[in-house]
C-alpha cells in the first residue's frame, strides 16, 4: 500500500465533506437572505434544516467513516500490517470508537494533503456546490417568475425568479448598456439604472417635445 493510494481515500473523504458543507452553507445563506429561487425546498425554514444537516452530514461522514473504511489508521482485529514511505509498519484496517480522535491526523509524507492541497481540492468541492446549487435550483424552481424589478440589481434578483431567468435577464442588460457603465467608471461617476424600455420612452417624449416646441 502506498501514499498514493492512502491519498486517494483521503482525498475522497475530504471531497465529500467539502461539497455537503458548501452546499449546505449555500442553503442556509440562501434562506436567511430570501434568495428563494436557489431554495431546494420551497420554505425558509426547511431550507435552513436542510442545509444544517448537509454541513453535519458532510463532517460526520469525514470523520466517522474510518469505522467502516479500511486505511491506516486500523487497530480492529483482523487487520493487516502494511509498510509505510517512512519504512514503519502501518497497521491498516478499520478503526474503533478509540482510534476516531487521530485517525485524520496522518502526514502528508505518508498520504494525507497538505495545505496547499487542501485549499486545491476545496475550490474544486466548492465550484461543483456552487453548480448543483444553480442547476437544482433551476430545476426546482422552473416556474417561478417574478416580475422585472430594476435591471442590474444582480443576485437580488433570485428573491422571486430562478437562475436560468435571472441569468438571461441580466446578460441582456449588461450587453445594452456595458458602454454606458464603462464610461461612467472611467469618468468617476456613479451610473444610473434605468430600465431600458424606461430610458427608450423617455428618449421619446423628449423628442416629441422638442418637435412641438418646433412647430410652434
Amino acid at each position: 500500500m502506498t501514499p498514493e493510494d492512502i491519498r486517494a481515500i483521503v482525498v475522497r473523504d475530504y471531497l465529500v465533506m467539502a461539497y455537503l458543507g458548501t452546499l449546505g452553507a449555500i442553503q442556509i445563506a440562501t434562506a436567511i437572505s430570501g434568495l428563494s429561487g436557489l431554495w431546494f425546498i420551497p420554505n425558509r425554514t426547511a431550507t435552513r434544516l436542510l442545509g444544517a444537516c448537509m454541513v453535519g452530514a458532510g463532517i460526520a461522514f469525514f470523520f466517522l467513516a474510518p469505522l467502516w473504511t479500511a486505511g491506516p489508521w486500523g487497530s480492529v482485529p483482523g487487520g493487516r500490517i502494511v509498510i509505510g514511505a517512512e519504512g514503519e509498519p502501518v497497521p491498516w484496517g478499520k478503526a474503533s470508537y478509540r482510534d476516531l480522535p487521530q485517525a485524520r491526523n496522518i502526514n502528508d509524507v505518508n498520504g494525507g494533503l497538505s495545505g496547499t492541497s487542501q485549499a486545491l481540492w476545496f475550490a474544486s468541492a466548492a465550484g461543483a456546490a456552487i453548480a448543483t446549487t444553480y442547476a437544482l435550483g433551476s430545476i426546482i424552481n422552473f416556474r417561478r417568475n417574478a416580475p422585472v424589478g430594476v435591471p442590474g440589481e444582480g443576485i437580488e434578483s433570485l428573491k422571486g425568479a430562478a437562475v436560468h431567468r435571472v441569468l438571461g435577464r441580466s446578460i441582456r442588460y449588461w450587453r445594452d448598456s456595458w458602454r454606458t457603465e464603462a464610461r461612467s467608471l472611467k469618468s468617476g461617476a456613479r451610473p444610473e439604472r434605468v430600465h431600458p424600455a424606461k430610458d427608450k420612452s423617455a428618449n421619446h417624449g423628449d423628442a416629441d417635445r422638442e418637435d412641438g416646441g418646433a412647430r410652434s
